[in-house]
């Protein structure tokens, strides 16, 4: 099997599909601050099994490329909810890094929130994502985290059987 990847945007539980990877016994990467990716060098994901957010979401055609076999997973969100949780999230400078200025402007176009450009870009991300997977139904899941999706969606995707106990919903730096 080729690796995993989680193609999600920020906020759409993508810290939760990471744990939820780990569960199941994947040496799992979150939100990797790899240079390289600015470079498109992917070849540091060799080293790991699922890779996911931001620093590889908008590289899926590349991916798909280097690593024939693998799965992809879209994580989604209801978009009014998504940009509540990206409000919160951007408004915490203290926890910006240079890394992430730059990610969010390769991403996003922007560093600092603005609703309308975020809200365009998750819907862009969303129907270009699903349009180039549309015939591939074995290699692409969109998966609803937020909405109270989990084992019973991801393991039969995966072909793995459910660890057991609760799915892992994670929420870093996203409470009020």
């Amino acid at each position: 099997m080729g690796k995993i990847f989680g193609l999600g945007l920020s906020k759409t539980g993508t810290t939760s599909l990471h744990q939820a990877f780990k569960r199941l016994g994947l040496n799992s990467v979150h939100y990797p601050h790899k240079k390289e990716i600015f470079v498109g060098d992917f070849g540091w994901v060799d080293g790991h099994d699922a890779v996911s957010d931001i620093p590889v979401a908008p590289y899926y055609p590349q991916l798909d490329k280097i690593y024939p076999g693998s799965k992809f997973i879209l994580t989604v969100r209801e978009v009014g909810e998504w940009l509540e949780s990206m409000q919160r999230w951007w408004s915490q400078p203290a926890r910006v890094s240079d890394y992430m200025i730059r990610m969010r402007i390769a991403v996003y176009g922007v560093h600092a929130f603005h609703a309308d450009r975020l809200r365009y870009v998750y819907q862009k991300h969303m129907k270009d994502v699903t349009e180039y997977f549309r015939n591939r139904p074995r290699d692409f899941l969109v998966f609803n985290i937020c909405g109270g999706e989990g084992w019973e969606k991801l393991c039969p995707f995966l072909d793995r059987p459910p660890p057991g106990g609760n799915f892992p919903w994670v929420v870093p730096g996203d409470k009020k």
